[in-house]
Formats: structure tokens, sequence, C-alpha cells
């Protein structure tokens, strides 16, 4: 009988157990209907926000979602251009797959070149002679974009900044600017040997922006940015017995790129040493059909991040010391000084300031420990202390005048530096 009379206590309770249950279960199903409501407006969102090119891909905010398709159409717009025009920028070089037109003067231009295709002011017309006049000090530059002071003025390039530093300190100095933009360090490397050598420089720059390493395993541009507008391909070195070997050289010109993306790659007897046709782009992952996931990824994990590239027991980290080495033997065989700036991007300086490494931050630790390396994270993350970060950069991504100052005030100290450190040694013997 005590059992019956507790009877109803426990059908009251188990209901509202029950009825707890349900209330837990209503709301889960709320909130994950919630949420799958929120991820199709996201998914709407990037849709509408981003657009396919001809080429079927993908492309919001100027960069490309994965999968890649073969930028075939988009090449050959650009090489039509190219091709119907006597005023671009960028021409097409055997040997170095693209330079600056030389003696480029655009009526409403930023950028203009000297004979030589370095860059010059657009007010001035300077042409280099192929001896340094004596006791000036004369420097050379090369690299990519950031080296060559993409989106700004020729007065606001770090170039023109350390030439009017050291003038001003009174050492006599003439900066040449041969950088150029979309350069691997082989490219820089080549483009002294081919330009650089019969200047007769004191000192030879390279501005490294590691994401540049990418480009050295790199042969046809648009494979690796399928956005690109340069309708070029590049030389590419490869290590064969620990010795570098030249490929694609002379390079492929654009009209011989358009036929080749027209057809299967497999045919293409270099298609092995492309690394961008190896590293999945192109895969058609089922994940990506969502371009929310799809853009996700992209920013999470960046090409320019990839650890693979900075991987010391990697082939593209070891083929860039390689370059590097070689680099600086010849340079000074040559008898000039060989100076590697480190030129962070605008995600460096945030890792920095937040005590975050780098994803090349052992590659550059072992380039420090074999050449001589200014350093300029430091001095550039201090300065987003006082400033935005944004004052440092220009919108596209590249330097502005603030920026590039930092730059050249950190070259000027090193140089400074290592003059006062000679003329100690000469004062002792």
């Amino acid at each position: 009988m005590p059992f019956q009379e507790n009877t109803p206590i426990i059908q009251k309770n188990s209901k509202q157990e029950y009825n707890k249950t349900q209330t837990y279960l209503m709301k889960g199903i709320l909130f994950l209907g919630a949420l799958i409501f929120c991820l199709l407006i996201l998914e709407i969102t990037i849709r509408v926000s981003g657009k396919y090119n001809s080429d079927n891909n993908f492309v919001i905010f100027g960069r490309v979602l994965k999968p890649y398709h073969m930028p075939k159409n988009h090449f050959a717009h650009h090489a039509q251009k190219y091709e119907k025009s006597s005023q671009t920028r960028f021409i097409y070089n055997k040997d170095l797959g693209w330079t600056p037109r030389p003696s480029y003067t655009p009526a409403n231009g930023r950028y203009c070149y000297d004979r030589i295709s370095s860059r010059v002011d657009c007010k001035l017309t300077t042409e280099h002679k192929t001896a340094s006049q004596r006791n000036i000090l004369r420097i050379l530059i090369l690299g990519d974009s950031y080296s060559h002071g993409d989106e700004v003025a020729y007065h606001d390039t770090f170039g023109y900044y350390l030439e009017q530093i050291l003038n001003d300190t009174g050492i006599p100095t003439e900066v040449i600017n041969l950088a150029v933009g979309g350069y691997g360090v082989d490219q820089a490397f080549l483009r002294w040997q081919y330009s650089g050598r019969h200047l007769s420089a004191d000192i030879v720059i390279l501005g490294l922006q590691f994401e540049n390493i990418q480009r050295n395993v790199n042969i046809i541009r648009s494979l690796y940015l399928p956005h690109s507008g340069l309708p070029f391909s590049k030389p590419r070195y490869i290590l064969q017995n620990n010795t570098l070997k030249l490929i694609n050289s002379p390079t492929l010109p654009p009209e011989k790129i358009t036929h080749l993306l027209k057809i299967s790659m497999n045919d293409w007897g270099l298609a092995q040493y492309e690394q961008f046709l190896k590293q999945g782009f192109y895969e058609r992952k089922i994940w990506y059909k969502s371009k929310l996931i799809a853009l996700i990824s992209e920013i999470l994990f960046p090409t320019e991040e990839d650890p693979f590239f900075y991987d010391l027991s990697a082939k593209p980290a070891q083929l860039a010391l390689k370059i590097l080495d070689t680099f600086e033997s010849e340079i000074e065989q040559n008898g000039s000084q060989f100076i590697i700036v480190h030129i962070p991007i605008i995600i460096d300086i945030i890792k920095k300031r937040f005590s975050i490494e780098t994803v090349y931050s052992k590659l550059l630790s072992t380039i420090k420990s074999r050449h001589n390396v200014v350093t300029t994270i430091g001095t550039l993350a201090t300065q987003t202390k006082e400033k935005s970060i944004f004052d440092l950069y220009m919108k596209g991504g590249h330097y502005s005048a603030m920026g590039n100052k930092v730059i050249a005030q950190r070259i000027s100290e090193e140089i400074l530096k290592q003059r006062a450190t000679t003329q100690q040694q000469k004062q002792r013997l």
C-alpha cells in the first residue's frame, strides 16, 4: 500500500523530467535552426558579394577561392591586351620573364623608368652611368613590389629615403632601384646578373619578403595567382646535386602560354616543376562547394602562410637558401657588399605585437646565420604602439610613405654602423 501512495509523486516527477527534456530538445532544435539560417545567410551574402570570372573561378575581396580552375580565359584576355598595346608598364623578357618597359614615362602615371628599367623620378630624366662616380656610395636595390615601392610615389619609396638620409649624414650616395613587382628571389638574382652586375654598386640590397620564396617554385604566374594580370612565365631554378640549374629559360612568351593553358597540363614537359599544380589548389574537394567554408579556409590558411614552403627540410626552403648563398657569392666576387633586408607584411607585424612567431621564423634564423640581414619587424611593430598599423601600409598591402621611411632608417643605421666599424679597423692597422 505505501507503494501505491507514492505512485502519483513518481508519475509527477517523471512528467516534469519529460517536460524538461522536451524544453531542452525544442531549444536545441531552435538553436540548430537559427545556426543553419545564419550560415545560410552568410553563404548567400558571400555568393552575392563575390563573382565568378570567365574561368569559373570565384573571386571575392580580390582573392580567388579554392578550388582553382585553369585560368585560360583570364590569361588569354590579359595576353591579348598586352599584345595589342605598346604602352604596358611591363614587357616580356626571355631571360627574366618580365621587366618594366625601358624609358617608360606615362602621361599621368606614378611609375617611371630609365633605359635600364630602374625606377626613377617621373619629374627628372635620370640615367645611371655604368661606373659609379668617385667618392659616391652606389647602392643597388633588388626585390619585389615592396622594394620597388608599389602604391607610392618615387619620393615615398625606401630607396629614395635611404639616399636622402645618407646624403644628409655627409655620405654622398646614389640609390638605383631595380626591384620589380611580382619577382621571386630567383628573378632578383637574375636581374642582378643581367642588369645590375655592370653597375658596379658598392652595396647590393635584396628586399626579402618571404612570400617570394613561394614564387621561386612557380613557373607560370597565373597558375599560382589565377587572378594575376601578368601574362608571363618566369625562369625557375631547380637543385641537381646541390647545384642550381635553370629551367624555362628562355621563358615562354605569352602566346605560347595561352596555347599551353588550353591543352592538358600533362602534356607540358615542365609540369613536374610547377609547384602550384601539386599543392592541391585545383582539386575539387566536396567541402569547397560551400563558398563560406572556402572563404574561411582562405582566411585561416592563406597560401602565403603555408608552412611547407618554409620548412627547412622541404625543397622550397632548401632552394631559397642555395639561391641566396650563390647570390652573395657572385656579388662579393664582383666587389660589392650583399645586404638582405627583411620586409615583413602586415600579418607579420600583427603577430609580432602579440609575440607570435612567424611561419618562416626558423628559415629566417638560418638565413641570418649565413648572411648579413637587416631586420625591420621590431622597429615597425614599435611604431604601431603609437600609431595605427594601417599608417604603415597602403590599401593594397604595400608600405606607405611612413612605413618606407622606417625601413630606410633601419638600413641607414646598419650601413653607418658597418662604416664606423670599418673605419675603426683601419685606424687600428
